[in-house]
């Protein structure tokens, strides 16, 4: 299993465990609300992994076009939020613990897809890519 797919699992485990705090410690309310932040968490993590497979591989002009993608992404996962607290009143520091999520785990999942060891390079996208689409400056 590559680094990007550890990471992908590490994600939606350690949303799960978020979840599951926040229901023990917080009550039903803040597990929901840990839930649909957790939920968004794997969604975004999701997406960006796609995208950011798709600018490995991908022409200057696709390139182009899915970085203006994640930039709406950005913005759309804004407004869900916004709609989720706001709106839909989902408890807000569940949802919080829940959203943030991903972070920790591309850390922890980069950690894991090395055996535990610290140090090194970082997992790259470009090691999928077929070798004309490399830069000169990467590592082979």
């Amino acid at each position: 299993m590559n680094a990007i797919d550890t990471i992908t699992r590490t994600v939606i485990v350690v949303a799960a465990i978020v979840v599951g705090a926040m229901y023990l410690l917080g009550g039903a309310h803040a597990g929901v609300g840990a839930a649909w932040g957790g939920g968004l968490s794997v969604a975004n993590w999701l997406a960006l992994r796609w995208v950011m497979q798709q600018v490995a591989t991908g022409s200057t002009r696709k390139r182009t076009i899915l970085m203006a993608l994640l930039v709406l992404k950005m913005g759309l996962l804004g407004a869900i939020c916004w709609v989720l607290v706001v709106r839909v009143q989902v408890e807000p520091l569940g949802f919080i613990l829940g959203l943030g999520a991903m972070v920790p785990s591309i850390f922890l999942g980069i950690s894991l897809s090395r055996g535990g060891r610290p140090g090194g390079d970082p997992p790259s996208l470009e090691d999928e890519a077929p070798s004309t689409m490399r830069s000169s400056h990467a590592p082979r």
